[in-house]
């Protein structure tokens, strides 16, 4: 197992969420950066979806109990094992004993501890994932804290090396297609909506990320009814300010829906830290068809390179 030292304002178990519950109202959850969990979890040989821990903030700080192959993946964390620094995106060996901290991120919202053979908490609703808006899932459904100790599911180790990969690139722009009431917005607002930078207000957590910029104006007056939303969503409210959906949303909502992120983008979503500016590019279903492949390229790389 590891020992939580020092838990930063947000850390919780998180995996690749609750997939097929939206209908009964329950939000995905798991991780807000899936790309960086999937890569952590390829480089230990783990199940794909295998729960890791989410150091949102960073300042972090685990005991490791056993040796133990760990990767620290996201934004950087200026990580270190007992002084020594820990290469984002490598996957390294920790001795009984040894201690992991992650510092203050230098850019991003999310770092990710994966471990070998993944997190062993009770599978809720077909996941482990932590649901901290209904305080379910996870390590007692809640955030983790100083004195936790977190159990790992035993595996025969199959590792030799070390090895690394090159985490993607995060630009600041995120792709999206045209939502279902983009028509709705004017002209000006929809030119303004793709041209202008948006900055990632301080209000934001899993839930949504509310941004600030020009005003968006609607051309019709009429309440919506209310509809389904995912992850990715992005709703403009009355006072013209986006929000985009996060992993913790809702599953239903009643806002204009002026676009929606590609899924090879959402990955970033996951890493809008507050005070930071975005763009949006429109593409088409072509394109988003493109970049999921070449993500999957990606991915595909990782597995044969360390199977």
């Amino acid at each position: 197992m590891i020992e939580v030292l020092q838990a930063g304002p947000l850390t919780s178990v998180q995996d690749l969420g609750r997939q097929h519950f939206r209908d009964q109202g329950v939000a995905l959850s798991g991780a807000t950066d899936p790309l960086s969990l999937r890569v952590g979890n390829m480089l230990l040989g783990n199940e794909i979806s295998a729960a890791g821990i989410e150091w949102m903030f960073g300042n972090g700080k685990v005991k490791f109990v056993r040796d133990t192959w760990f990767v620290v993946t996201g934004a950087e964390c200026f990580a270190q094992l007992d002084q020594k620094p820990v290469m984002i995106g490598w996957r390294m060996m920790a001795r009984a004993g040894q201690v992991l901290t992650l510092r203050t991120l230098k850019s991003g919202l999310c770092s990710y501890l994966c471990l070998e053979g993944g997190i062993d908490v009770p599978v809720v609703l077909g996941s482990r994932s932590t649901d901290l808006q209904s305080g379910f899932g996870g390590y007692a459904g809640r955030v983790l804290q100083k004195g936790d100790c977190i159990s790992l599911f035993h595996t025969e180790s199959a590792i030799q090396k070390s090895v690394g990969v090159l985490l993607p690139h995060n630009d600041g722009v995120i792709r999206v297609m045209e939502g279902p009431e983009e028509s709705q917005f004017s002209p000006d607002a929809i030119h303004r909506f793709y041209s202008s930078p948006w900055r990632v207000k301080t209000e934001s957590n899993r839930m949504g990320f509310r941004l600030d910029g020009p005003v968006l104006e609607r051309m019709v007056s009429h309440e919506l009814l209310s509809h389904g939303i995912l992850p990715g969503i992005i709703q403009v409210p009355p006072e013209g300010k986006p929000i985009i959906i996060g992993v913790d949303g809702q599953t239903t909502g009643g806002y204009p829906r002026m676009a929606s992120v590609i899924a090879s983008d959402l990955w970033k979503i996951g890493q809008l830290r507050p005070g930071t500016d975005i763009l949006f590019r429109k593409v088409t279903p072509e394109e988003a068809k493109h970049a999921y492949q070449e993500q999957q390229f990606y991915l595909n790389k990782i597995h044969m390179g360390v199977v």
